[in-house]
């Protein structure tokens, strides 16, 4: 199987072995979250053919504890996806609305 970039980082920075990623992949549920094809457990996959695209975390990072809630970039990895933000280069603004 072939690794994109960014999954080559994602394997280094979470400690996963190649070994390691191979069942996970295989035994991978089929999903249509975020773009993403495949689940295992918290983890999210992006299959193409033979080569996986992307790898992120299945859970997006909240912030603020308002009542409403909007899905903004990660201003830290500029929406690239990092460690901080599972991987969605996503995060999750809560806020309370203004009432008018």
């Amino acid at each position: 199987m072939e690794l994109s970039k960014k999954v080559l980082g994602v394997l280094s920075e979470e400690g996963i072995s190649a070994e390691e990623l191979g069942l996970m992949v295989d035994r991978a549920a089929i999903t249509s979250l975020r773009g993403c094809n495949r689940r295992y457990f918290h983890w999210l996959f992006r299959l193409s053919g033979d080569k996986l695209e992307d790898m992120q975390l299945a859970q997006l990072v909240e912030l603020g504890d308002g009542e409403e809630s909007m899905n903004e970039p990660h201003e830290n990895c500029g929406g690239g996806g990092c460690r901080e933000c599972g991987w969605t280069g996503l995060v999750v603004r809560k806020f309370t609305a203004p009432v008018y």
